[in-house]
């Protein structure tokens, strides 16, 4: 839930109120890049070293993009926090992700 907290501007002392949002803390391009590497995906055989893994992931993933790794970054932190289900199973089981698909416009 967001918290409004309101605001007056300055200069202006019975001026009209607006509400302000803070803004949620930057998820790093590095914390995101180690979430998606340390990640248990379906599709990843436990097999796979770390180097064979971060191959296979720099090929669906490009791991260039920023914006692109902060976003998956952020988007796994999300599912991970707001898990529907999650009383149903043991705490320490991570996210079911089947798959990344890419999408280019």
């Amino acid at each position: 839930m967001v918290r409004f907290v309101l605001i007056v501007k300055l200069g202006q002392e019975n001026g009209p109120m607006r509400p302000f949002t803070p803004h949620p803390p930057q998820i790093g391009p590095e914390i995101s890049k180690q979430r998606l590497l340390s990640g248990n995906y379906s599709f990843i055989s436990d097999s796979m070293t770390a180097t064979e893994k971060i191959l296979f992931l720099s090929s669906i993933i490009p791991f260039d993009c920023v914006l692109t790794v902060r976003a998956l970054g952020g988007l796994l932190k999300f599912l991970s926090r707001r898990r529907i289900g999650v009383e149903l199973e043991d705490y320490d089981v991570g996210v079911p992700i089947l798959g990344f698909k890419k999408f280019v416009l």
